[in-house]
């Protein structure tokens, strides 16, 4: 068969161009398989003659996308025509569309912009109050529309790895300086999880073409405005791109998941230290700490230790964090009981005995701690990811090494309900 790849692109266009009537339900529900086939074999013909260039059968193709697109219908063949427009258009219209894109987005910003320090300035002179937050909302909505077209430019001849810089740069002017915020707005937008889509898609693509990526700087963008929104709780934020795309610099992933166990070991540290200080001026006023007094400052560590195994790198510290952190859950049982037997030579166990018999010591000292249980679950859910994920069992006995000499150690003591 003479030319198959070019009777199969004209069959595809004649075929669907005549049948628009008939098939417009199918364009929008279907229509993505038939511009898949039809975006490889405009692939497969660039590639055999780098001359190609569609001829008046474009024409036809761009006025039924506008005709579409007038009815609401946006998956009549949107990646194919956004490569065939750049063909068409010659080289530089990649640039163009790119340049045009960051202009109109940063427009979106600075009206952002005026707009909120107007209100702060109303707010100030008693004015009026216009909440910063339908601003910071507005913004979202304006940036959102941007998504299609930076996915269409992905498409576009040599455009794919503009429109991940584009992306990039949307994520980072489609968030306002949240210091102008109070720290209960905006902490979540749907519009995120939206952007993490497309941007994990371009990502995908880039690496197929390119096995040897290696995005160092991107990655350390991205980490840098993550870390900046999580000082206002903002989570949201391209979080499974920022995975994969750390995958592809491990040595950066690595680096990061150390800084922040580094973080939180530290955290854990002072807080232990600031509750043991504490505990001395009990036992000085003779007075009975609670059997939480340190799981209750260790549990608020647990969500951050959980967040860190599913960082690249820092599924093992996480292990390790979690059993420190377990470590840094009680103390010496013997200070304990000179609290509560100040005349001492009572052994651990009578002590326990006597307080059943006061109704106002019962749970006050002893007992299950709700840091226990969320460690124990969060421990077992890890263990269970080494072993689907094969880690070495001399590697996971070593990070386990503190737990088989705490649990004899809590078992022989008052305190029996640990992990």
């Amino acid at each position: 068969m003479p030319d198959g790849l070019r009777l199969g692109y004209n069959a595809i266009l004649h075929l669907t161009h005549t049948s628009i009537g008939i098939y417009y339900y199918y364009w929008r529900t279907l229509g993505k398989p038939t511009d898949i086939l039809l975006l490889r074999i405009l692939k497969r013909l660039k590639q055999k003659d780098q001359t190609f260039v569609p001829g008046a059968e474009f024409k036809e193709l761009e006025d039924d996308v506008q005709m579409f697109a007038k009815h609401q219908v946006h998956t009549y063949f949107p990646d194919s025509h956004a490569l065939m427009l750049s063909l068409v258009s010659g080289p530089g219209s990649t640039e163009k569309v790119y340049a045009k894109l960051k202009a109109e987005i940063s427009s979106v910003n600075a009206e952002y912009e005026l707009q909120s320090a107007k209100a702060r300035q109303d707010q100030n002179r008693g004015i009026t109050y216009t909440s910063r937050t339908k601003f910071y909302y507005d913004l979202s909505a304006k940036m959102n529309p941007f998504l299609t077209r930076i996915r269409q430019l992905s498409y576009m001849e040599t455009g794919q790895l503009q429109a991940f810089s584009l992306l990039l740069f949307w994520g980072r002017q489609s968030y306002p300086d949240m210091a102008t915020l109070y720290m209960s707005e905006g902490t979540h937008r749907p519009s995120d999880a939206e952007a993490d889509e497309p941007l994990l898609d371009i990502a995908s693509r880039l690496k197929e073409d390119d096995q040897y990526c290696s995005p160092v700087m991107e990655v350390e963008m991205l980490q840098s405005e993550i870390d900046y929104l999580a000082e206002y709780e903002v989570k949201s934020y391209f979080p499974k791109s920022f995975r994969l795309l750390s995958t592809w610099v491990p040595k950066a992933a690595e680096a990061y998941a150390t800084a922040s166990y580094d973080e939180i070991k530290a955290k854990i540290t002072k807080s232990h230290a600031a509750v043991e200080r504490r505990f001395v001026q009990y036992k000085y006023d003779q007075k009975r700490p609670t059997s939480d007094w340190a799981s209750n400052a260790m549990g608020g560590f647990i969500p951050q230790i959980a967040e860190l195994s599913e960082k690249p790198g820092g599924f093992l510290l996480a292990i390790d964090l979690l059993l420190y952190l377990g470590q840094h859950s009680y103390t010496e049982f013997e200070e304990w009981q000179e609290i509560l037997d100040p005349i001492g030579g009572l052994p651990a166990q009578q002590i326990l005995d006597l307080t059943k018999n006061d109704e106002s010591f019962i749970g006050k000292n002893f007992g299950p701690r709700p840091s226990d249980k969320l460690s124990d679950v969060l421990l077992a859910k890890l263990l269970e990811r080494a072993r689907d994920e094969k880690v070495r069992n001399g590697q996971i006995k070593e990070y386990l090494a503190p737990l088989l000499d705490s649990v004899p150690y809590l078992s022989n003591s008052v305190l029996t309900h640990t992990s």
